[in-house]
């Protein structure tokens, strides 16, 4: 979805096996893109992985604007990402969606579900077990 509506460059690494070859291609791009006035956003799944050399890579690139980072953790960012890093961020917690959630969204949804999978029925019951299993 951000990707789609920010009409700039959107690259997903993942914090478990990328390396600082990884993102030193996209800054490479992305400086191209700041010349040009295009956004580029780096999604950096599991960032607590990443040791602190590698997060000081990013580090200049989002103090300068070059690249927008979005990093996703399950872990307490103020223990897990670099204060310098950190320091240049905004931090969104996500609660995890509770079951009636779970059951209400896919109720709403119920008709591009069906149009999608035409051949799948399922009872309040079984949603209800997907959604204790979410």
């Amino acid at each position: 979805m951000i990707s789609k509506e920010s009409d700039g460059d959107f690259f997903h690494l993942s914090g478990v096996v990328s390396k600082k070859e990884d993102i030193m291609k996209i800054i490479t791009k992305a400086r191209s893109n700041f010349a040009n006035n295009k956004p580029t956003i780096v999604f950096l799944d599991e960032i607590h992985r990443w040791n602190k050399a590698q997060q000081d890579t990013l580090l200049p690139f989002v103090e300068k604007g070059i690249v927008s980072l979005i990093g996703a953790t399950t872990e307490n960012p103020s223990f897990t990402i670099n204060n310098a890093l950190l320091s240049r961020c905004r931090v969104f917690r996500l609660n995890a969606l509770g079951s009636e959630d779970i059951v209400v969204f896919i109720e709403k949804n119920r008709e591009k579900i069906a149009e999608q999978y035409s051949d799948v029925t399922y009872t309040r019951e079984t949603l209800d077990t997907i959604a204790r299993s979410s």
